[in-house]
This record gives C-alpha cells, structure tokens and sequence, in this order.
C-alpha cells in the first residue's frame, strides 16, 4: 500500500478490523484524539477536520481549516450545533449540517 497515514476502528469484542481509511498525503495523519458524537468519528488532521460514520466508516464530510498545518495535539469538541477544533493558538469552528 503507498498509505502513510491510515484512520482504523478495530472491535472492543474481539479485536477485528473493522473499517479504515488512508491517504498518501502525510498531512492527512491524525494528531490528537478523535472524538465520537451522534454516531460520527470527528477525526483532527494537520490540515481538516474529518467525520466519519462510526458504523461503516463511509465519509460523512471533510472540512479544512484555516490554520498553517502543525503536527500539535488538537481536540475536537462537541456542542449541539458546532464541531470546535482547538489548536494551542486558535480555535476552528464548523456548523454541524
């Protein structure tokens, strides 16, 4: 595979694999810790905030954000309108649609 950075969900029960997902792009890798509200996996990158469906894995959206790219813990945080994405200097707000 010429992946660098890959997203996986693997089964508390029994360990198995149970959706992934990839990119060439090392930007794309994660950095700090997803977080998991109304069903979708909210997954932090250098570059954009992703949400994947936590039962399947299909793509729910993909949003950039404005910040330089930065290998720093984020954390995605969760109200009931707005996905908020802090950075050490910024936060990052996105509308949940």
């Amino acid at each position: 595979s010429s992946d660098v950075c890959s997203s996986d969900l693997y089964s508390l029960r029994d360990g198995s694999l149970c959706w992934e997902h990839g990119s060439a792009d090392p930007l794309e890798g994660g950095t700090g810790v997803p977080a998991v509200e109304h069903g979708i996996v909210c997954w932090p990158t250098r570059t954009s905030l992703w949400g994947l469906d936590l039962r399947d894995g299909t793509i729910r959206f993909h949003r950039q954000h404005s910040a330089s790219p930065r290998g720093v813990p984020m954390q995605v945080l969760v109200s009931p309108e707005e996905y908020l994405l802090t950075l050490p200097d910024e936060l990052a707000v996105f509308e949940i649609r």
